[in-house]
């Protein structure tokens, strides 16, 4: 979860603002590891974390791939993350995912070099069978519901249909937040 400060967040309003748990990456990071990828969380509004210090935390556990979440409030700081990342290891692939993506994926691509691929959509599922695909050397245009450059410019897979069962995806992955439930209000 990028750095976004209550005073960025909330403007004048920022003493009143809150730091709510990031849900969506609690379930990514569930769906992750009961598929057994080594998944874990930071949560850089709720632990106090700049862009510098979040782009260590990440560097620091050597990671293959970066998940980043965005609303398009915290875009530009999600690129500046991942942008961070890049100037260290252009090795590690950067995935960006959440609401901002999704309504605008070929400007987000376009604005913000540093993604590597946008997760369009609900990610528990895409997320999992990207890894995989990049982890077994395959092609991610089998991969539904993405979008990543290639030689042509931009290709988005089809969309991936919403998941139907909802019992089906784990509960989501509190324990992996910094100090849950303390760190939130």
């Amino acid at each position: 979860n990028p750095p976004l400060t209550l005073k960025e967040r909330f403007g004048k309003f920022a003493p009143a603002g809150n730091v709510m748990p990031p849900l969506g990456l609690c379930y990514l990071a569930a769906m992750c590891r009961e598929k057994r990828l080594k998944t874990g969380i930071i949560d850089a509004p709720a632990e106090g974390l700049d862009e510098l210090q979040t782009r260590d935390r990440i560097l620091s556990e050597n990671p293959r791939f970066v998940g980043i979440t965005a609303t398009s409030l915290s875009i530009l700081n999600a690129s500046n993350v991942a942008e961070a990342i890049k100037k260290e290891n252009r090795n590690i692939v950067t995935i960006i995912g959440g609401p901002h993506i999704s309504s605008v994926p070929e400007s987000t691509l376009n604005k913000y070099p540093s993604f590597d691929f946008g997760v369009i959509g609900e990610g528990e599922e895409t997320v999992v069978d990207l890894i995989n695909a990049m982890k077994n050397n395959h092609s991610a245009e089998n991969v539904k519901g993405i979008i990543y450059r290639n030689k042509n410019g931009f290709h988005r897979t089809p969309a991936r249909e919403n998941i139907k069962e909802l019992d089906s995806i784990p509960l989501p992955a509190l324990d992996m937040l910094p100090n849950y439930p303390y760190s939130y209000k």
